[in-house]
C-alpha cells in the first residue's frame, strides 16, 4: 500500500525585511508561580532560541518578524506565544505541569518493541541518504500503540490498524552530513486509514529546534553547506517558498492537475498555473490557496547537475531524464502556505520523491541560500 506523509508541522514564517528585534519575559509554574529554571525558548523550526535562567527570565533576540514561540520544558507541557515586536514585547508564560501517560508493558509489546522502532525510524527519518546518517540520540523515550488487523500484517511493515507513537521528552536527532542536532518535541504521530484518499496516511506534529555543529576545518564547513543545499533542493520546503514566490519555473518545477474520467477510468494531465488560476490570496507573511480541496497533482522536478533547471528560458528536452516525480493532494477549502516554506496547517499532503526527504533531511526555516 501505498503511504502518505501528512506533516502538520506549526513551522512559523518571517518576513524578508531583516530587522532586529528582541523579546523579554518570564515562565513560571501555572500551579505554584516558582519560576521555571532551563525552560527552553525558542522559533519553531529555527536556530533560534535560549534557556530561562534561574529566575526563570529570558531575552531571546532575532532578525526577522517571527509571530510565535514554543517554550519547552521536560516537566511540563509545550506553550505556544504570540508576539507582537510593534508592541512593548515583554511575555509572562505560565507553564502546566506534564501528565505523563506511561505505556503498558506487556510480554508482547517488550518483543515488539525493536521492530516498532525500526518502522518509525525508517518512517520519521527516512530511508534515503539523509534517513540513513541520520540517528535519534535518546530512542528509549519513545513508546508505542500499534493495532493490527487480522489479516495480511507483516511485522514491521503494516499494513496497521493505526500505529502511534509518543515520547516522554524530546527526541535528540543528530543529523552529521547537515551539520545540526535536531530537538524535536513529538506531539503527535499517528499513522491510519486515510478516507479522504482512501489509504494510510501518516499525521505527524511537533515543534523543532535546531542547534548548528560548528565546522572542524573549511572543508567541513563547505561539505555542510553543499549538503544543506543538496537536502533543500526538491523538498517541500523548496517548492513551498517557490510557489509562494511565484517562481516555480524557475525553480524547476511544472505542475499538472491529475483529471480522472470517472467512466473510462482514464487518466489525464493537465498543465496547472497556480499564478494565473486566481486561487491563491496573499495575506501578511504567507499566502491562501482556495478552491483547491479534492484536487491532485503532479509535481515534475528538472534539474542539472545538483541545482533546479530554469524552465522559463529553455524548453524541456522529452529525452532529457533529469526530472523527479511527486504529488500534491489538497485537503481543505482552504491550503494555508507560508513565505518561509512551511505548511502550518497541514492541509496539502505529498508523495513521491519529494517527500522521501523526512526528518533526516531537516533543515531549519531561517536557513538562506
Amino acid at each position: 500500500m501505498r503511504k502518505l506523509l501528512l506533516i502538520l508541522c506549526l513551522f512559523w514564517g518571517v518576513t524578508s525585511h531583516a530587522l532586529s528585534y528582541t523579546i523579554k519575559g518570564e515562565v513560571r509554574d501555572a500551579q505554584t508561580n516558582q519560576p521555571v529554571e532551563f525552560a527552553s525558548i525558542y522559533i519553531d523550526g529555527t536556530t533560534i532560541g535560549t534557556i530561562t535562567g534561574m529566575d526563570g527570565n529570558f531575552e531571546l533576540s532575532f532578525e526577522d518578524n517571527y509571530k510565535q514561540i514554543v517554550i519547552s520544558h521536560i516537566s511540563y507541557d509545550n506553550a505556544v506565544q504570540d508576539i507582537d515586536v510593534n508592541a512593548d514585547t515583554y511575555l509572562t508564560i505560565l507553564l502546566v505541569p506534564k501528565q505523563v501517560d506511561i505505556a503498558p508493558v506487556t510480554v508482547e509489546s517488550v518483543n515488539m518493541k525493536a521492530i516498532h522502532m525500526d518502522y518509525f525510524k525508517k518512517v520519521f527519518l527516512g530511508v534515503d541518504r539523509w534517513g540513513k546518517k541520520a540517528e535519534i540520540l535518546n530512542d528509549s523515550v519513545l513508546y508505542f500503540d500499534v493495532e493490527y488487523p487480522e489479516k495480511l500484517f507483516v511485522p514491521g511493515k503494516g499494513p496497521y490498524n493505526y500505529f502511534i507513537a509518543r515520547a516522554s521528552e524530546p527526541l535528540k536527532v543528530a543529523l552529521p552530513d547537515l551539520g545540526y542536532v535536531l530537538t524535536y518535541d513529538l506531539v503527535d504521530f499517528t499513522e491510519k486509514y486515510n478516507p479522504q484518499i482512501k489509504r494510510n496516511s501518516i499525521q505527524l506534529l511537533g515543534y523543532s529546534f535546531f542547534t548548528e555543529e560548528e565546522a572542524k576545518s573549511k572543508s567541513q564547513q563547505k561539505r555542510f553547506y553543499k549538503n544543506r543545499q543538496k537536502a533543500y533542493y526538491n523538498s517541500t520546503t523548496h517548492f513551498v517558498r517557490s510557489l509562494y514566490e511565484g517562481t516555480l519555473g524557475q525553480n524547476g518545477y511544472k505542475v499538472s492537475q491529475i483529471v480522472k474520467d470517472t467512466t473510462s477510468n482514464i487518466v489525464q494531465f493537465e498543465s496547472f498555473d497556480i499564478g494565473t488560476c486566481n486561487c491563491i490570496v496573499y495575506m501578511e507573511h504567507e499566502a491562501w490557496l482556495n478552491g483547491l480541496k479534492g484536487n491532485e497533482y503532479e509535481i515534475l522536478y528538472y534539474y542539472t547537475g545538483k541545482k533546479p533547471r530554469d524552465l522559463m528560458f529553455k524548453k524541456i528536452d522529452p529525452k532529457d531524464q533529469r526530472v523527479k516525480v511527486s504529488g500534491c493532494y489538497y485537503l481543505k477549502d482552504i491550503c494555508v502556505v507560508r513565505e518561509d516554506g512551511s505548511l502550518p496547517g497541514g492541509e496539502i499532503i505529498f508523495d513521491g520523491e519529494m517527500i522521501n526527504k523526512r526528518i533526516g533531511a531537516a533543515l531549519p526555516y531561517d536557513i538562506k541560500f
